[in-house]
């Protein structure tokens, strides 16, 4: 038990920022409280490994494939599923139902334990019963008192430590053991499996509001820092890449004009980003060849977040509800969305975000790539975007056909 803090408060920051970016870098560690003791119970929990560097220094620590269930919890649910796999608290909250069921069949309430083994309980049943192992080395349960069942728990190696703060905190009640299995069965129990994620042979992507326009207080032409959402992640596509695990430039960060290109650069490797990036560029080569029309078309006086993507002239959909699946043509797996629908504000600020930096200029009636993002695809930068992208754009191209020869059926 040691190492393990006292207050678990302390972890809201870390577990928050885990949900959020799938990793924490080990230039930001410093910024949590306890923070390396609070990644030192994850890992053990098995939530949360070590990333090393070739020299075997630990640059930052991830999410993992377990773990990536906290990307699509919100920040309260996150810090629950998170702490209640700390493996001494859970095997104390563990030992609380398993002492409950014990005096509950003492108690001949048959009906009762059929219902909580066969739902809630189920997926604990294996951990209960190497509670059981320990506490019936001396004999049966079944055949002692209920003050001998209640005094053999007490004796658990689990028990030993005041868990008071981590009750009332994560559970809203403090008290003996044997008056918390009520709020251990139904505060604990739904959340002590993590999702699954059957998946997991593809990374995950999420799309986070990044702050790159005048309205997030942006300025190209003021110094870069690293933040969270310009630290490169191992695992989790989530931001863009401009700074390392330790909070080294990348690349060219200034002057001005080289920011925007950098970031531009960058962007392009979000898949979320890259999947509208390449309908724009899509759309501009369609001009140009014989490949079917694309517009990305916001309606006169709406949102911008209302923008629908037209295919030969006809709404395929709109770009909220289209872009996760265009994010899956990419080979990721969408986390962190309700449902498949990209939430408005962050559609807002996506597009914000690439007409800010000219990836994107708005017309009267279409976005469109801007003219100077347009003569860089022909230039010094032909072999990282326009020739690799042709085979992501054929892909997603195909996508939106099938798609509008599915709506025009219906």
């Amino acid at each position: 038990m040691t190492g393990l803090p006292k207050n678990p408060k302390t972890a809201t920051d870390l577990i928050a920022h885990l949900a959020t970016w799938g990793e924490v870098a080990a230039c930001e560690i410093a910024a949590f409280s306890s923070g390396r003791e609070w990644l030192s119970q994850l890992v053990q929990a098995g939530i949360v490994e070590e990333v090393r560097q070739e020299n075997g220094y630990v640059k930052a620590w991830a999410l993992t494939p377990k773990g990536f269930g906290l990307l699509d919890a919100g920040a309260e649910r996150a810090l629950k599923l998170a702490l209640f796999q700390v493996p001494d608290y859970r095997r104390y909250l563990v030992s609380i139902l398993a002492e409950g069921l014990a005096l509950a069949a003492k108690a001949d309430m048959r009906e009762q334990l059929e219902t909580w083994t066969g739902s809630v309980l189920l997926p604990l049943l294996d951990e209960i019963n190497q509670v059981f192992d320990v506490i019936e080395a001396e004999g049966r349960l079944i055949d002692e008192t209920t003050n001998t069942i209640s005094r053999r728990c007490a004796q658990l190696t689990e028990r030993g430590r005041d868990w008071s703060d981590w009750d009332q905190f994560l559970m809203g009640r403090s008290g003996r053991p044997q008056d918390l299995f009520d709020f251990a069965l139904n505060r604990f129990a739904p959340l002590a499996v993590l999702p699954e994620n059957p998946d997991v042979d593809r990374a995950p992507a999420c799309l986070r509001s990044l702050p790159l326009n005048s309205d997030e207080g942006f300025d190209l032409s003021q110094p870069l820092r690293p933040a969270p959402w310009n630290i490169r992640r191992q695992r989790v596509w989530c931001g863009v890449a401009l700074f390392d695990e330790h909070g080294q430039v990348l690349g060219n960060v200034e002057p001005k004009a080289a920011l925007r290109q950098t970031l531009q650069d960058a962007l392009i490797e979000q898949p979320f980003y890259k999947a509208v990036i390449h309908l724009a560029i899509s759309a501009w080569r369609s001009q140009a060849t014989t490949a079917p029309s694309l517009e990305l078309y916001p309606p006169p006086d709406a949102p911008l977040a209302d923008v629908s993507v037209l295919f030969d002239g006809r709404e395929v959909g709109k770009l909220t509800d289209l872009l996760a699946c265009l994010v899956g043509v990419q080979g990721f797996r969408v986390c962190g969305l309700d449902g498949e629908r990209i939430a408005p504000d962050l559609m807002e600020n996506l597009l914000h975000n690439l007409l800010t930096l000219e990836v994107l200029c708005q017309t009267d009636d279409s976005l469109a790539l801007h003219p100077d993002f347009q003569s860089s695809l022909m230039a010094s930068r032909l072999r990282t975007v326009f020739r690799p992208g042709k085979v992501l754009q054929e892909r997603m191209v195909s996508w939106l056909a099938n798609r509008n020869m599915k709506t025009g059926m219906g």
